[in-house]
């Protein structure tokens, strides 16, 4: 008993907490604790609220604004720290908390650690695959329902389907959501309405929570039941940033029970807007295919026959023309290009002399570039000569690389003008080839009228002057009337 009170005399309870807030900060001003986050709250005023705990005791803690805006990191559930501070009591609830002025990591909690093995362990299966999830079914009949019977969850479901489609009937199969046995509460709860037979989709989860207290959705037994379901499952899991087991396992996932219900029934209103909207343009469809094939009967029934015939004729006709004037116009263009390659062909002899003077062209400029490279090869021995300073040595192993470089040199050269003589060649052959003379080679003639070939017998008459031109020579032919 402190000496300074009298004795027998009660202290109030403002001075008992005053003198342990003293004495506490004493003796626990700077203290490291380790432990996992159980509870966090990121408060609008931009404190962090939250809970630290292990396996036998739990204790709160804050960090405020001034402090955590210093860090890089914000803790989520589930997470292992280690946060210095200084333990405090607040006297107005006189409960004591740590005044956290740094955190750090310090691992994964062991729930939390569990959990992301269950979650390795069932991706390696194929349990997260989209392939392996059903649809839900457009209009269920009936919804089974696995939650609590007293909690929230239940009652926003029921309201929701009530409001957006009121002839579903749901069942309920009430069952623990948290605690001891929650998770086998659950499955029993799920293999009765699969057992039950009377739905066509399910329903499993729970209002918001703490980490701790949606534990139960991330045991393997229950993502196990919802694997083996034969019904399709939607899973409704609290406000949790974090995805439960039981998310990733079901066939769909939804954020709030109220979410699952609008997932699992369509509003009964805007169905029967979107029939009545199919309706209408059906019938407007019907009426207007109906007036369209009275229209086409009344028109096959009012044309005689003879009229159909004189239009057929007609269209006939107009369908000939249209031909002839294509077949024209192919025609002149035909002819304006052969006309256009006629001025453009020249005599194989000229083409084949412009080739050779090309060719020699090019000789000369190659003649020249070796010269330059020659030149310059050897100014550049010369500013190495210069340099040197066993003048000998440097001057043999020069006159070694311009000798390498001048036959290099030679072989490039002469194999660029053997390249290109024999590109002349090829193209001489082709203009050989398409040389008319070429063709008079073969054993044909030629015949010219007044300087013109004759294409055309008909344009020659008895007694007209003709030239023959032949391969090698010409001569002069007088046409006789046939016989």
């Amino acid at each position: 008993m402190d000496s300074a009170q009298p004795a027998n005399k009660p202290l109030s309870v403002t001075d008992l907490t005053r003198k342990l807030k003293q004495t506490v900060a004493r003796y626990f001003d700077e203290v490291y604790v380790e432990g996992e986050v159980s509870t966090f709250n990121a408060h609008r005023s931009g404190h962090w609220y939250f809970s630290l705990k292990d396996q036998r005791a739990s204790i709160n803690a804050v960090m405020f604004r001034g402090i955590n805006q210093k860090m890089d990191w914000q803790p989520r559930i589930g997470d292992k720290v280690i946060v210095k501070g200084q333990i405090d009591i607040y006297p107005p609830q006189g409960k004591y908390n740590l005044l956290a002025r740094r955190m750090m990591r310090a691992g994964m909690g062991a729930h939390q650690q569990k959990v992301e093995a269950l979650k390795r362990k069932l991706q390696a299966e194929g349990a997260f695959d989209p392939a392996r999830k059903r649809r839900l079914p457009f209009v269920p009949r009936a919804i089974g329902v696995a939650t609590s019977a007293s909690g929230a969850a239940f009652h926003d479901i029921r309201k929701v389907i009530d409001r957006r489609f009121p002839n579903v009937t749901l069942y309920l199969a009430s069952c623990k959501v948290q605690g001891a046995g929650a998770a086998e509460d659950i499955v029993r709860a799920i293999q009765w309405l699969n057992h039950h037979g009377r739905s066509d989709v399910l329903i499993i989860g729970r209002g918001g929570g703490s980490r701790e207290d949606l534990a139960a959705f991330d045991e393997e037994i229950v993502a196990r039941a919802i694997l083996a379901s034969q019904i399709p499952i939607v899973s409704a899991v609290g406000h949790e940033i974090d995805v439960s087991v039981a998310d990733l396992v079901a066939d769909r996932r939804a954020a709030t029970p109220s979410h699952a219900a609008e997932l699992v029934v369509p509003e009964r209103a805007e169905l029967l807007h979107r029939i009545t909207k199919l309706h209408e343009r059906l019938l407007w469809s019907t009426r207007r295919d109906l007036k369209r094939r009275r229209e086409q009967v009344r028109r096959i029934s009012v044309r005689s026959p003879q009229d159909r015939i004189a239009e057929s004729r007609l269209r006939t006709d107009e369908l000939s023309e249209r031909l002839q004037q294509a077949v024209l116009r192919d025609l002149l263009a035909r002819k304006q290009l052969v006309q256009v390659a006629q001025a453009r062909l020249r005599h194989p002899s000229q083409r084949i002399a412009e080739a050779r003077a090309r060719a020699e062209a090019l000789e000369a400029l190659l003649q020249q570039a070796m010269l330059r490279e020659v030149l310059g090869r050897k100014q550049l021995v010369q500013v190495a000569r210069a340099k040197l300073r066993d003048p000998r040595e440097r001057i043999a192993e020069a006159r070694a690389r311009v000798a390498e470089l001048e036959q290099q040199l030679t072989r490039a050269a002469m194999w660029d003008l053997a390249n290109r003589k024999q590109r002349v060649r090829i193209d001489a052959g082709r203009l050989n080839a398409l040389s008319p003379l070429a063709v008079l080679s073969r054993g044909y003639s030629l015949t010219l009228k007044d300087g013109r070939a004759v294409r055309d017998a008909s344009t020659l008459s008895p007694g007209d002057r003709v030239e023959l031109r032949f391969a090698r020579g010409r001569a002069q032919a007088t046409i006789e009337p046939g016989e």
